[in-house]
């Protein structure tokens, strides 16, 4: 796909604009890494608890950082071109995966069907890591087997979810129209 945004996107990604750095962006910014950080510890104290003695850590960190930001990097230089050739809103933040790439994709669906199917991937990879401390204290405690535990504890926290999902402020957000079409 060849798009007439790349420049545009290559700019917005690698020119610094300090004068977008006011508090309420600090303290967003502050509030983001401590959430990062406290999910981020739950994670590696799950998979560190896993780790062969063998495992170099630091040799580990350095080359998850780099694949992450490399990642991270390329991503925006597939999302940004997008959305500057399509001149969708790019401030759009978390929205702009759910509401602004939907249609500029619409145009590519194979590529929209594969960034929509890796992103599932994504989310369910990142909750089997999350639910992993919870299967275990749940295998432990009940002497189940882990994989028991792990389906009863997902289909627990699954339940929990959808009280959240039927709740009335999420039907008020749908009827508001903010949530775009079901």
């Amino acid at each position: 796909i060849s798009s007439g945004g790349t420049a545009q996107a290559v700019t917005f990604m690698f020119t610094p604009d300090f004068s977008k750095i006011t508090p309420e962006v600090a303290v967003s910014a502050l509030g983001q890494a401590c959430f990062s950080i406290g999910i981020g510890n739950a994670i590696m104290i799950t998979y560190g608890s896993y780790l062969p003695k063998d495992v170099n850590i630091p040799g580990a960190a350095a080359t998850i950082s780099v694949v992450d930001t490399l990642v991270a990097i390329t991503a925006g230089l597939a999302i940004f071109p997008i959305v500057f050739t399509h001149n969708l809103d790019f401030s759009a933040g978390a929205g702009i995966f759910f509401q602004t790439l939907p249609t500029a994709l619409a145009e590519y669906w194979y590529i929209g069907a594969a960034f929509f199917f890796l992103a599932f991937f994504a989310a369910i990879t990142s909750s089997v890591s999350l639910l992993e401390p919870t299967a275990a204290f749940v295998a432990e405690k009940f002497n189940l087997t882990k994989a028991k535990a792990a389906w009863l504890s997902g289909l627990a926290i699954t339940t929990v979810g959808l009280g959240s999902l039927f709740s009335p402020a999420f039907f008020e957000f749908i009827d508001q129209g903010l949530a775009g079409p079901i």
